[in-house]
């Protein structure tokens, strides 16, 4: 069985600085992840290459969010996970014995699906992981480089000091990206950046990820194939996306959509089933129906 993830007490042990001889900049080596009594996930290797953009593609519900928060330790914070496995950063396994979770969390970034910025200007929300961490000086300088580097600068270089709230849907999602990068994290994972926002924002946040990764490694959930494979690989023979080995969900008594498919597909086929509303099929009301007075 896994051991449960708790602060170790004492003496924190900083990750390395010095990242080791090798093209992987994470590797996970995980036998099972829990949620209670519930196994989430099993089985699974993953190896996310220095520079590059990992994509982990799969159905909901099979774990992929559960495996990219584990690798930055931020299933530390619900109740009940546990893991058995490793996942080595900088040479070292993150839920070593000792190891500071916040020192994972500086070196390993994280942006969410939902756009999350602080109820505070843009500039403070870009520069409120340097205070975190205790940069006192340079901080314009290193807002603005962060905002360039998140393709943000432009369109709010005038407007510094307004609230951050204020911003579309899009760029709060590169504003955060922006707070992620601050720090100069060597990893930057992404939980489906793009769910929550509309196709053209959707279109600059993936020429971003393109270019961060000249500079950064990224690892990032998503539904879409397309978007797994990434802009100006879309010709590359070889699979771009990871596939995630899952526990069956069946197996502790969850629907699966197989499951729920037959059994739709088993009340069409009773000959006592009842029919659509109206005797029709979908698509079929009258027209005009949708403005009839009640």
């Amino acid at each position: 069985m896994g051991r449960p993830l708790r602060p170790e007490v004492g003496a924190a042990v900083r990750l390395g600085e010095a990242p080791p001889a090798t093209d992987a900049a994470v590797e996970l080596r995980l036998k099972s992840l829990y949620y209670g009594d519930f196994r989430a996930v099993r089985d699974t290797d993953l190896t996310i290459r220095r520079h590059s953009v990992t994509a982990l593609i799969g159905p909901s519900g099979c774990g992929k969010s559960t495996v990219l928060r584990s690798i930055n330790r931020m299933n530390d914070l619900v109740r009940g996970f546990r893991l058995d496995g490793e996942v080595r950063f900088r040479g070292r396994d993150v839920y070593g014995k000792g190891v500071d979770p916040a020192a994972v969390r500086r070196g390993i970034g994280m942006v969410f699906q939902q756009p999350n910025p602080f109820a505070m200007s843009v500039a403070r929300n870009v520069a409120f992981g340097l205070r975190l961490n205790g940069v006192r000086g340079g901080l314009d300088d290193k807002v603005e480089q962060a905002l360039r580097g998140a393709a943000l600068w432009d369109e709010v270089k005038d407007g510094l000091h307004k609230s951050a709230l204020a911003l579309s849907g899009g760029q709060q999602q590169r504003l955060c990206i922006a707070r992620a990068i601050a720090t100069e994290p060597e990893v930057v994972l992404m939980d489906e950046p793009c769910s929550a926002i509309d196709p053209v924002a959707t279109l600059k946040i993936e020429e971003l990820i393109a270019a961060l990764k000249a500079k950064y490694t990224i690892a990032i959930v998503t539904h879409n194939l397309q978007q797994a494979r990434g802009p100006g690989e879309s010709t590359r023979p070889e699979p771009v996306a990871t596939p995630i080995s899952c526990a069956r969900r069946a197996s502790a008594g969850c629907p699966t959509r197989a499951g729920l498919g037959d059994s739709r597909r088993r009340r069409r086929s009773r000959p006592d089933a009842r029919p659509p509303r109206g005797g029709r099929g979908r698509g079929s009301r009258p027209a005009g129906a949708w403005g009839a007075a009640r």
